[in-house]
């Protein structure tokens, strides 16, 4: 039996909306992505087409409003517990916007390939 490979990040039916709830304006729809561990990763598009929004939604600078982000197993993105949010919560208070958290992932997803 082979080793299946679980992915360091998985983002599944991502939604991003902006504005009111009577006026949303659906900023990324339907996102979908895996990384594996060793994987380089290139988010590529259009000026406006939402890369930038995709990845503060993942590191939590934004709002998800649908879908889910997983890191390393663990939902990360909408209701999570009061120990991860602290963690996320705290280190991206004290390292700026894009947080530590970010970095871990970035790190993680560098990490080369095995032999």
């Amino acid at each position: 039996m082979s080793e299946q490979k679980q992915p360091l990040l998985s983002v599944r039916d991502l939604k991003v909306d902006f504005g009111s709830r009577r006026k949303p304006f659906h900023a990324v729809k339907g996102v979908s992505f895996d990384i594996y561990p060793g994987e380089t990763f290139g988010l590529v598009g259009e000026s406006g087409s939402g890369k930038t929004t995709i990845g503060r939604a993942i590191i939590r600078i934004y709002e998800t409003a649908g879908g889910e982000v997983v890191f390393k197993g663990q939902k990360i993105n909408g209701k999570i517990s009061k120990d991860l949010d602290g963690l996320i919560q705290g280190t991206a208070a004290g390292d700026g916007a894009s947080g530590a958290l970010g970095r871990g992932i970035a790190a993680r997803v560098r990490q080369p390939l095995p032999a």
